[in-house]
């Protein structure tokens, strides 16, 4: 976050190649909320049939593994 002012926009390596930088303070947020166990999540299998947590906040999710299912 110390660099959050020099940049326009966030370009991530998958999904839409363009957000605005402000989804970057957000995803902090979201981030610090799952590791502090306060965020809600709904537990889903992926494609490869990977049971993970899914961590929903509107233009974002995190996925992690449901514990003990890796």
């Amino acid at each position: 976050m110390d660099y959050f002012d020099d940049f326009d926009h966030l370009m991530p390596g998958h999904n839409e190649p363009w957000l605005p930088r402000e989804l970057l303070p957000a995803s902090l947020a979201g981030a610090e909320q799952v590791l502090s166990g306060q965020a809600e999540y709904q537990e889903i299998n992926d494609p490869w049939n990977r049971r993970l947590r899914q961590y929903s906040f509107g233009q974002f999710s995190i996925l992690t593994p449901q514990p003990g299912k890796v």
